[in-house]
């Protein structure tokens, strides 16, 4: 097979061969396409499991990275809530990320009480649950006005189901499972430790 190429993104060749951005070139033999005309948009209140669900889209050798972050992302004060305004909903994919509400409070209240220990008792539980009503409330404002197209990803369903829902999420992102690095998949039940067993 012989092409003429023109594109301004790449393409990977069998034996290595790369076409670099804008270059015109003639090539024989069979090629793989690798890209990704989208880009991915991370949404989800703090502690609902983004940083695992980064982890996992990025090890597919079409995503190098996402966007967005967790709501707030720390600290509101200092951080800003990351926007989809500025993002082309023609070629933006949200996902979107939910986790049960008492363990992502837990999560959040355990990983400030690390970072921030002298301001965690009292009146930073309280500030806490208001941050993230005012989460919900960005993320809700900011869905009601996206024209593009989202993908729903949940955490418990996540560590449930582990590969085969992971592979469910690839396909809706239109991510080719068959290249995805299976052996690189390590999910870990973070909600687990906010339970306890009645039996015991």
């Amino acid at each position: 097979m012989k092409l003429t190429l023109t594109i301004g993104d790449w393409i990977e060749l069998t034996g290595g061969v790369e076409v670099e951005p804008g270059k015109e070139c003639e090539i024989e033999g069979t090629y793989e396409m690798s890209y990704y005309p989208y880009e991915i948009f991370l949404m989800g209140p703090e502690g609902s499991g983004n940083h695992m669900v980064r982890r996992l889209l990025t090890y597919h050798p079409w995503v190098p990275k996402t966007r967005g972050s967790s709501y707030p992302h720390g600290i509101p004060e200092v951080c800003e809530y990351p926007t989809l305004k500025e993002h082309d909903p023609e070629t933006t994919i949200v996902v979107l990320i939910t986790r049960d509400v008492h363990c992502q409070q837990a999560s959040c209240l355990r990983r400030r009480f690390y970072q921030h220990r002298e301001e965690v008792l009292g009146i930073e539980k309280a500030k806490l649950f208001n941050d993230i009503k005012e989460v919900q409330t960005v993320i809700r404002n900011q869905l009601s006005e996206w024209k593009g197209r989202v993908v729903w990803c949940s955490y418990e369903a996540m560590v449930l189901w582990k590969a085969v829902y992971l592979r469910h999420i690839l396909n809706q992102l239109e991510l080719d499972p068959s290249i995805y690095p299976w052996e690189k998949v390590g999910i870990v039940d973070g909600n687990e430790k906010y339970f306890r067993n009645p039996i015991q």
